[in-house]
């Protein structure tokens, strides 16, 4: 059962970072403001906790444990809805980024996705070029989503050059 709960769970963030940058509005601004752009991050640099995030999601400690063990263990899955979670938490960007970085380089196309569209959001050169990176490679792995989002990080970067 807790299993299914998390692909739900995976399924559904899927679906509201695709929306979010599919709007363009001013929830994006807002997530960039809590997110820690600026070196605000929030949370603990050198540990994942349960503290961090238990405000944010729905989940009991021995879930959250699990799931961390997983991923610390390789489970791209497990990383990705990791990833996936500490997005919701503001000023959690940075670990975000850390845990979809290992399921997309593990080659999960889901995770590459997530990571390239999560980029999107930093409206950098750099975070553009490497969000661009991850969607191509989402893509190729039947991410189909990934090829409207590397469209628009690519109009970005004609425009912002």
């Amino acid at each position: 059962m807790s299993v299914n709960r998390n692909i739900l769970i995976m399924f559904y963030f899927i679906n509201i970072s695709a929306m979010a940058h599919v709007t363009n509005s001013f929830f994006e601004s807002d997530v960039v403001e809590n997110s820690g752009f600026n070196g605000q991050e929030r949370c603990q640099q050198t540990e994942d906790r349960y503290l961090d995030i238990k405000d944010y999601i729905k989940m009991s400690k021995r879930e959250f444990f699990t799931l961390l063990a997983n991923a610390r263990n390789g489970d791209a899955s497990s990383a990705n809805s990791l990833g996936m979670y500490y997005d919701v938490v503001p000023g959690c960007y940075n670990k975000a980024v850390y845990w979809l970085r290992i399921a997309a380089k593990k080659g999960y196309g889901i995770a590459q996705f997530n990571l390239g569209s999560l980029l999107l959001r930093n409206q950098t050169k750099d975070s553009y070029t490497e969000s661009i990176h991850w969607l191509e490679l989402a893509e190729k792995n039947g991410v189909d989503s990934a090829k409207y989002s590397k469209k628009r990080a690519l109009n970005w970067l004609n425009t912002n050059n």
